[in-house]
């Protein structure tokens, strides 16, 4: 089952910058380049096993910026998980969020809580910060949009 862990949302001008990956602090203030909030009043889960990766945290801050409500949440799935667990894992995912992206969780994992929660279940097939580089970060928010389009109807 997974715990939502509270984490604030990253912010380059609060934050010591060597404790953020550079490409999340390049992302600048939405106002810089985004003026509409298309994902506003919709709310995404940000499902992986370490809520601190690099990947979890520029998700956050693009989905932020997006204007989505955004949860970092903890998860202990892997390929070992149980049906019951997989099941009871999606149904509480269902009725918190609208949309569910998956850092780092095996495919098959996030193909059965898609179906099982009946929302959008997004697989990690996420850039990787560390080797993106910094200019090609503000794409990001071009591509979580893209794979939530869904969700601006």
């Amino acid at each position: 089952m997974p715990s939502q862990i509270p984490l604030p949302a990253p912010d380059p001008d609060s934050r010591d910058p060597g404790a953020m990956p550079a490409c999340v602090a390049v992302l600048g203030p939405a106002s810089a380049g985004l003026h509409s909030l298309p994902l506003r009043g919709r709310n995404v889960g940000i499902l992986c096993n370490d809520p601190q990766r690099p990947e979890a945290l520029l998700l956050q801050r693009a989905a932020l910026e997006l204007g989505a409500r955004v949860a970092l949440v903890k998860s202990d799935l892997d390929g070992a998980s149980g049906h019951a667990a997989l099941e009871q894992t999606a149904r509480v995912l269902g009725r918190l969020y609208d949309a569910v992206l998956c850092v780092d969780l095996p495919t098959s994992i996030v193909r059965h809580l898609r179906d099982a929660a009946g929302i959008l279940a997004i697989g990690s097939d996420w850039p990787a910060p560390q080797a993106m580089p910094p200019e090609e970060a503000k794409d990001v928010r071009a591509l979580l949009l893209a794979q939530l389009a869904s969700l601006c109807a």
